[in-house]
């Protein structure tokens, strides 16, 4: 492997942001496993409560089902963004294809970035796809009549905004990047600082928020619904295992087409 593919990919897949590292698709946290109920909950819930949670817990299936079924969607964007950059930028990185003893740690420090870009890039538009899915749901949650739970009604407003945030977020500029790092890889492009900064931020707040959901789902949950939760589980690691596969296999891809002419 040159390289260049070994700094970027290795910077890639270690990029906090990014879903192979956390084990989810980006931001949407769909790996994540709902919190169990505190054994004296469920007898203070009131019926209403229950059944506005089996709701919200259907939606929630539904959209990891449509995630996991999406998933041949996700991955075709994926591959019309490496042709779009490889028609734009193609070999952007063979200046930088050398044996590992030329390169100083200046250098080593910007590939590193910018394959932190690539994992960010391909993580955002792998997500993308599936922001139909996202509206449902969260069209969902919030025609939900949550009634007098004032609180409930935050967390699922705040959840929806943070996580729409990120699903309208616009890609990095990545070709430009790519070539300014390969004409002065001492430097690491201030359009990917900006990126990963801002990037970084919004996904930040978008997981505290499907945590704060998720534990809002949780605290509701019944014996009834052990059937519910054990299907949930089972979709949340199908979409963590597709993901971390499609991802694996995007960056591969596109770290090959800027490295070679």
């Amino acid at each position: 492997m040159k390289q260049v593919t070994a700094f970027v990919l290795a910077a890639m897949l270690a990029a906090p942001s990014a879903a192979v590292a956390a084990g989810r698709p980006g931001p949407l946290a769909l790996g994540e496993q709902l919190p169990a109920a505190r054994p004296t909950q469920a007898a203070a819930l009131t019926l209403a409560a229950v059944r506005l949670d089996r709701r919200a817990l259907y939606a929630y299936s539904a959209y990891l089902s449509a995630v996991v079924t999406g998933a041949s969607t996700a991955q075709a964007a994926e591959t019309a963004y490496i042709a779009s950059v490889s028609s734009q930028c193609r070999g952007a990185l063979v200046p930088l294809t050398l044996p590992a003893e030329t390169l100083d740690s200046a250098a080593r420090h910007t590939l590193t970035v910018v394959g932190q870009e690539i994992g960010d890039d391909l993580s955002l538009g792998f997500d993308q796809a599936f922001l139909p899915a996202f509206t449902r749901f969260s069209l969902q949650l919030r025609r939900l009549q949550w009634g007098r739970l004032t609180i409930a009604r935050l967390i699922v407003n705040r959840y929806v905004a943070a996580e729409r945030r990120v699903l309208v977020m616009a890609p990095s500029t990545l070709c430009q990047d790519a070539e300014l790092a390969a004409t002065d890889p001492q430097l690491v492009p201030p359009a990917t600082t900006s990126f990963l900064k801002l990037y970084g931020r919004a996904v930040a707040t978008a997981n505290l928020r499907v945590a704060d959901l998720l534990r809002l789902l949780g605290s509701y949950q019944t014996a009834d619904e052990k059937s519910l939760i054990t299907h949930i589980g089972t979709l949340a690691g199908q979409v963590a295992t597709v993901t971390k596969a499609s991802l694996t296999a995007a960056g591969s891809q596109l770290t090959g087409a800027l490295e070679k002419s």
